[in-house]
């Protein structure tokens, strides 16, 4: 997607002051501003085409471990479903990636019990078929269930070999914000049980989202381990390098190292209008000067909603989103 520089958003902000050479803390001030602004369009819509993804395979996981404090914690994780292992029976992977992965497993062998315990990465193995196999076992806790059916089901655990702590599972269906999958997510906007958008169509999950991620509800299988998330990426504010103190030269043109480096950075074309208008407003505000300053914002919010314009317009026939609501949709026309 098309880009300008942050060294010709600094020279349009500085052209619409009309000021010359501004000293460094003045610079340091409106990078402040143009931060504030990024975010602020970012928020505006959840379907900026520069930061959706759409129906990307994500881990679904379904069971939460809790409340053992010895060991090296990692056992207290989220865990999804990794398949069964040669005599039918359920093998729940931590999301945690460490020497020494953490599984909750039934064990056949030794009195028909549910474990939770840790394999080294070498010794665990999926086949073509789904089937898994581990060696080397290290169990932390046992059921004191005997045959329970699943996991969730089993009433109380016994600790192994030093670790402390009372174990509790908790049943969940969540997609989490951040995980090894893919991008971390900053907002949720579709969950599908398969891929969605090519040629079939895709149940689509209803979910709500809380500090963690994503809880789905109604999931159809409940071995299921992956579903189809479109949501939007974070944003990455601009990270401007400085001299101590900061100068004018860190952020003009034939400046310092810094002053390169900043110019140098890209500005998404769909906002550069906009930030620096809006930043200009800003700047007027700490001048004292709000009569100019509410005119400037004006102009910012004219170029703002003329982006949002183009995703109105383009929702109307847009899958990935649906319609949405926004200040522009919402105008009397």
């Amino acid at each position: 997607m098309q880009t300008r520089t942050y060294g010709e958003l600094i020279d349009l902000i500085q052209s619409l002051i009309g000021a010359g050479t501004m000293l460094g803390d003045e610079y340091l001030k409106i990078a402040n501003f143009i931060n504030r602004r990024y975010s602020e369009a970012y928020n505006t819509s959840p379907s900026w085409a520069r930061y959706i993804v759409g129906s990307e395979e994500r881990i679904l996981y379904s069971i939460l471990s809790s409340g053992l404090t010895a060991d090296d914690a990692h056992s207290n994780s989220y865990y999804y479903f990794l398949g069964n292992d040669s005599n039918g029976n359920a093998v729940y992977k931590s999301r945690n990636t460490h020497s020494t992965n953490h599984f909750i497993f039934y064990y056949v062998i030794s009195n028909n019990k549910w474990r939770l315990g840790k394999i080294p990465t070498s010794d665990l193995t999926v086949d073509s078929s789904g089937v898994v196999t581990y060696t080397n076992i290290t169990t932390l806790s046992i059921a004191d269930d005997a045959n329970a059916s699943s996991p969730l089901e089993v009433s109380s655990w016994t600790n192994q070999g030093g670790v402390t702590g009372t174990l509790k599972l908790t049943s969940k269906r969540i997609v989490l914000y951040d995980d090894a999958e893919g991008n971390d997510i900053n907002e949720f906007i579709r969950i599908h049980r398969k891929r969605a958008f090519l040629n079939n169509s895709a149940i689509e999950y209803d979910f709500f989202a809380d500090v963690d991620g994503a809880n789905v509800l109604n999931v159809v299988n409940t071995n299921d381990s992956k579903v189809f998330v479109t949501y939007k990426i974070p944003l990455t504010l601009f990270t401007i390098a400085v001299s101590d103190p900061v100068v004018a030269a860190d952020f003009i043109d034939g400046g310092t190292v810094n002053g390169a480096a900043n110019r140098a950075l890209a500005v998404p074309l769909e906002f550069f209008n906009y930030m620096a208008h809006a930043s200009y407003a800003d700047f007027l505000r700490l001048e004292g000067k709000r009569e100019e300053a509410q005119v400037e914002e004006a102009v910012a919010r004219g170029y703002l909603n003329t982006e949002l314009e183009k995703i109105d317009i383009r929702s109307n026939n847009n899958q990935v989103t649906r319609r949405f609501s926004t200040y522009v949709n919402r105008q009397s026309r």
